[in-house]
């Protein structure tokens, strides 16, 4: 399966955020930047962002409860 397809899975659109460099999640900057070869931030940052404890419910409609997982 693809990431995208995954992705789709677990997060809604209204997970998704485009924000400008300094505005982004503290957290994203600090995950994102060590990726890049840049003097400067990117000019806007794109990821998804949810809640893990609204994740895990998504993923448990899904059937990704712990023990599926386990025998997974």
């Amino acid at each position: 399966m693809a990431w995208q397809t995954f992705a789709e899975m677990i997060f809604a659109e209204t997970d998704f955020y485009k924000r400008p460099a300094r505005r982004a999640h503290r957290v994203v900057r600090q995950v994102i930047d060590p990726y890049y070869d840049f003097d400067e931030p990117p000019e806007f940052y794109r990821y998804l962002l949810a809640p893990a404890s609204v994740v895990r419910k998504r993923l448990l409609i899904q059937g990704y409860t712990p023990e599926h997982c386990e025998r997974a």
